[in-house]
């Protein structure tokens, strides 16, 4: 560049008209100032109430995944019990699946049996489909079932005393989930307690005893 030649601003190569040109100049000119800058700014308000709606979904999320993993764990229990019943009644581990699909409670563990069964009937091996049940349910119960599952199915052993240990098992920590549940019912209770009830409680004595004062001629 030329000494004494002032550089230029960008321009687009659309902008090929003299007048365009200067609109475009005009345009970046308004843009630097402060007044133009604090206009484009969004108010707080509505910053806060895009942060809160992209925030809210996420919590919707994580709830509803705990949602489904306590309903998993509360009905693995009977399924499995059933999938043990019919594997030692000498059916094979689809048919079994199918018994405890039909006869089990609804609920998302039955949908994800059924996608067991799925690709048990499209010619998937049964160690994949035990590790593709792992991946989708993130629990360390299911986790636990499935190392045992497929452990047995690498050795060639029968997977009924398997299932019926993995069973009872799950049975004792559900029981054990329960009893934690129950112990912790009345620290829970206690802030409502103290928030709610206690503050009534003190408010009708208070009244009472003040309305036999009046009654008394203490004032």
């Amino acid at each position: 560049m030329a000494a004494g030649q002032q550089s230029r601003p960008f321009e687009p190569a659309i902008i090929k008209d003299e007048k365009g040109r200067g609109l475009y100049r005009l345009s970046e000119r308004l843009a630097k100032l402060p007044e133009a800058r604090a206009a484009c700014r969004l108010p707080d308000s509505l910053r806060l109430r895009r942060r809160t709606r992209s925030f809210y979904p996420d919590l919707w999320l994580v709830d509803q995944a705990k949602r489904r993993g306590r309903l998993i764990l509360k009905e693995l229990p009977v399924y499995l019990d059933f999938i043990t019943l019919m594997i030692e009644g000498g059916l094979n581990l689809t048919g079994a699946m199918q018994v405890a699909v039909d006869k089990g409670p609804p609920g998302p563990l039955r949908n994800e049996f059924s996608v067991m069964i799925r690709d048990l009937r499209a010619g998937t091996s049964k160690t994949d489909i035990f590790r593709r049940f792992g991946e989708r349910v993130p629990l360390p119960e299911v986790r636990s079932l499935v190392s045992a599952l497929i452990q047995s199915e690498d050795r060639g052993g029968d997977l009924g005393p398997a299932l019926r240990a993995q069973a009872e098992q799950r049975r004792e920590e559900r029981f054990l989930r329960a009893e934690k549940m129950a112990l912790e019912a009345p620290v829970k209770l206690l802030a409502p307690l103290l928030a709610f009830i206690f503050p009534i409680t003190f408010l009708m004595l208070a009244f009472v005893i003040y309305m036999k004062f009046l009654q008394e001629g203490g004032f």
